[in-house]
């Protein structure tokens, strides 16, 4: 339990979900994971490879396992290694865009790391997001930002999409998500 100035402001986190990805696939599906039992989620993800540079984008799933693909307002900051920054935002989008990250090429030790933070997915209200992550290539991509899902409906799970951004359409070929469940009192 933490408490911030007399209150209790989250319990313990409380593992829901691990999904290992080994081989090549064009996306993740973890469905069953957000209830009434929590309402803020911490999504984690680690050593994720894909088949080629893209963003690692999020959607929700609600019970039926239908995805939804609209209405994702985000905004994102970007730092390269090299020193360069940059912005990613948009509305109205198919989803959150680059939420994990950038995915990078599977060679050598390329890889991706993210925590997300997501606040009442199962509540038939609007779902919010916080990010962080980074990617490690060539150079090392740092990436934070948020995300408002503006959608009143009920979600119980999430879509990993990997979108191009250079060459063929990418797949994601290994690594491991981790979702946690905890309350906010």
């Amino acid at each position: 339990i933490v408490w911030f100035e007399g209150y209790c402001v989250m319990s313990n986190l409380r593992l829901l979900n691990e999904t290992n990805v080994s081989t090549a696939v064009s996306q993740v599906e973890i469905d069953d994971v957000f209830s009434s039992s929590y309402n803020a989620y911490v999504i984690k993800s680690s050593d994720v490879m894909v088949s080629t540079y893209s963003r690692l984008n999020l959607r929700l799933r609600d019970i039926s396992g239908t995805t939804s693909t609209e209405n994702y307002t985000y905004a994102l900051n970007n730092t390269a290694v090299t020193g360069s920054t940059g912005s990613l935002y948009g509305s109205s989008s198919t989803s959150f865009v680059n939420a994990l990250g950038y995915g990078l090429a599977d060679s050598g030790n390329n890889s991706q790391g993210s925590t997300i933070h997501v606040f009442n997915p199962f509540q038939s209200s609007f779902t919010y997001f916080i990010t962080e992550s980074a990617s490690n290539g060539s150079n090392l991509y740092n990436n934070t930002g948020g995300c408002v899902h503006r959608v009143a409906n009920s979600y119980t799970g999430i879509t990993i999409v990997p979108i191009v951004i250079s060459g063929s359409n990418p797949t994601l070929n290994q690594g491991t998500v981790k979702i946690y469940g905890y309350r906010l009192d």
